[in-house]
């Protein structure tokens, strides 16, 4: 398990001192944005994710590579798509998350909201208006509904497991902030370890367990601080597909929100 913390100040007052110079220091490489336009159609591979956030509501997450591994952003035309029941929407560029690793220079996640009851579900990845590639799921996983408390400081999600079926969660986050300030502490599971799943039905956890801190200590000289951590369900017999170029994953999710 890994803990990681940020901290971002919401006001600043004034820029004062300093030579007025500027710091560059940073590997020029790593500010380079590169763009989908640059390579050809079949250099790129791009990454989808469906998951069924409610019974009737599903998100789709996806990022482009190129031939070079290196993290993409679409440009000139290039999309990712999302068409559900015969009805086709782009995924929009979101400024809530990008990829891990990714940097400073592209890997940010692509968007959209569709209906969690549709028959079919096509992504692709389109040039110019003409599609290149696409890959097709007609099913996903069950819907769950968890039972969330917090009580004596203990985080309780219950839920019924499906046989068949496997149960995570990707870590778990605190946001608090206080008008001036914003802390942010995330934790990840130790995968290799198996610390992320959850295939008992159940995630119990003190705050001081995950954090190492009370309520108390967490919250202090905050005006609000939400715990969010994300569960999901993926059925066994529905690995993710891949074409060679696009990669499609799909599952069950609930995003759990709790304010200390």
């Amino acid at each position: 398990m890994k803990l990681y913390l940020a901290s971002a100040l919401a006001l600043l007052a004034g820029c004062g001192g300093g030579d007025g110079s500027s710091s560059s220091s940073a590997n020029s490489e790593d500010s380079v944005t590169r763009y989908s336009s640059d390579y050809a159609a079949s250099d790129l591979q791009a990454f989808f994710n469906l998951s069924a956030t409610s019974s009737s509501e599903a998100e789709v997450t996806g990022y482009v590579l190129g031939n070079d591994d290196l993290y993409v952003t679409l440009a000139d035309g290039d999309e990712l798509v999302i068409t559900v029941n015969n009805i086709s929407q782009p995924l929009i560029l979101s400024k809530d998350e990008v990829v891990e690793g990714s940097g400073s220079y592209g890997g940010e996640y692509y968007a959209a909201t569709t209906s969690a009851s549709a028959t079919e579900y096509k992504v692709s990845f389109v040039r110019g208006g003409v599609e290149i590639s696409q890959l097709t799921a007609n099913e996903l996983p069950l819907p769950f509904d968890p039972i969330v408390s917090l009580t004596n400081e203990v985080v309780d999600v219950s839920f019924s497991p499906e046989a068949g079926y496997t149960y995570s969660y990707s870590g778990e986050k605190l946001s608090c902030s206080n008008g001036v300030e914003t802390n942010v502490r995330m934790v990840v599971p130790d995968i290799n370890n198996g610390e992320h799943l959850l295939n008992s039905g159940s995630y119990n956890k003190t705050l001081n367990e995950i954090f190492g801190q009370t309520q108390a200590q967490l919250t202090q000289g905050f005006d609000s601080c939400i715990f969010e951590i994300d569960i999901i369900a993926s059925k066994d017999s529905l690995p993710p597909q891949t074409n060679g170029q696009l990669t499609l994953d799909v599952a069950q999710k609930r995003k759990i929100k709790i304010e200390l």
